[in-house]
């Protein structure tokens, strides 16, 4: 290879590079991203946050990334910050039944239940099952539309709307009859 054809390549790998970096794809928010889901798996939810937090700061308008930022941190026990990136996910793709469970999930755990009624109260919500955590593979152990029928009713019990809550418990409860959770919550609804 001589020095001019040395020059052409070198050039267009500096264009490709720029145009990448440019784009919001630089290799590195790519390679932090596919860390964080990494470690999102394996639950090391420390490092997954971490990693998270620099991908939406390289890229503010990832409804993913401040999904799964927002998990990880309510893994985490930051239930607030959990919050504050949840819903910036929300703002971005209101109509995604994971950013909505997960949502509504934060809500009814910090006893905002007005807040989680609205988030799930749409309807796409409780019966769209496929939302980002399975495009992302983060692992559900659940039917997202069950259980957003489960946080919607009991949001629902909770500001008095006991027709409403009772009808989507008794849903959830239906749908997956072995579990607990959902059964005991129906039970209780219907004293």
């Amino acid at each position: 290879m001589n020095f001019s054809q040395f020059l052409k390549i070198a050039s267009v790998q500096f264009v490709l590079l720029a145009m990448l970096s440019i784009s919001g794809f630089a290799y590195s928010s790519i390679q932090g991203w596919e860390e964080g889901v990494a470690a999102f798996k394996s639950k090391n939810y420390q490092l997954a946050a971490r990693e998270f937090k620099a991908y939406t700061a390289s890229n503010p308008n990832s409804d993913k990334g401040h999904y799964m930022l927002g998990l990880s941190l309510e893994q985490l026990k930051n239930s607030k910050q959990s919050l504050h990136h949840l819903r910036k996910a929300y703002d971005l793709n209101p109509n995604d039944v994971s950013i909505k469970l997960a949502l509504g999930r934060v809500h009814v755990n910090l006893g905002q239940y007005k807040a989680a009624f609205l988030v799930l109260g749409d309807g796409n919500a409780l019966h769209n099952v496929h939302g980002l955590s399975a495009e992302l593979g983060v692992g559900l152990i659940y039917n997202e539309g069950v259980a957003a029928l489960y946080y919607y009713g009991t949001a629902a019990l909770k500001l008095g709307k006991k027709k409403e809550g009772l009808a989507a418990l008794k849903k959830a409860a239906e749908s997956e009859p072995g579990n607990k959770t959902y059964q005991r919550a129906y039970q209780a609804a219907q004293q």
